[in-house]
C-alpha cells in the first residue's frame, strides 16, 4: 500500500501478478503530485515464474521513469554499489569472488561491469540466445550448479 500523506520516496519491489496497471498508475499519481525519489530493488527485464518467462520489475520501473522524467535509484543487482557492498561485507577482494547466476543482464552483466569473474548457469532464466550475444558473455557457462566444483577446481567438500 502506498502512503500518500508525505512521501519522500516510492520504493518499487516485486509484486509479481499484483503489479498491475492500477498500482503503476497509483504510483505515477503520487509521484506527479510530490517531488519524490524512485527507489527500485532491481530493474530485471524478465523473470521465470510458473516455468515460463514473464515480465519482472524493470519494465514497470522504466515506465515510471519515462512518465515522470526521473531516474530511479537502484539498490540491487546490477548496480556496482550492490556488488561492492556485498564483497566488502564478506571481507574479500573482487578477485576472490565469482558471480554465479542465470540472468545474463543482471547477474553476469552486473558482475562483468564490476570486473568480476562470472559463471552463467543454464537453468532458471537462462535462454539459448544468451550464448550468441556478441556484447555480453560470462567467463564460464555450466549446465547445472553441480558442475561448479569442476570449474572451480574444488576436489573436496567441507
Amino acid at each position: 500500500m502506498i502512503d500518500k500523506t508525505k512521501p519522500g520516496a516510492i520504493i518499487l519491489g516485486d509484486l509479481y501478478k499484483e503489479f498491475n496497471w492500477e498500482r503503476l498508475d497509483e504510483a505515477f499519481q503520487v509521484m506527479s503530485e510530490n517531488d519524490i525519489l524512485i527507489i527500485a530493488l532491481h530493474k530485471n527485464k524478465y523473470c521465470k515464474q510458473e516455468n515460463k518467462i514473464g515480465l519482472d520489475l524493470g519494465p514497470f520501473v522504466t515506465a515510471l521513469e519515462y512518465a515522470t522524467s526521473k531516474k530511479s535509484i537502484l539498490i540491487g543487482k546490477p548496480e556496482k554499489n550492490f556488488f561492492n557492498l556485498v564483497i566488502e561485507n564478506m571481507g574479500l577482494r573482487k578477485e576472490e569472488v565469482v558471480m554465479i547466476g542465470d540472468d545474463i543482464f543482471v547477474d553476469i552483466g552486473g558482475a562483468k561491469n564490476n570486473f568480476m569473474t562470472t559463471i552463467q548457469v543454464r537453468t532458471g532464466k537462462f535462454q539459448k540466445k544468451d550464448e550468441t550475444s556478441v556484447f555480453l558473455q560470462p567467463d564460464y557457462r555450466i549446465n547445472s550448479i553441480t558442475d561448479l566444483p569442476y570449474i572451480l577446481g574444488v576436489t573436496k567438500y567441507f
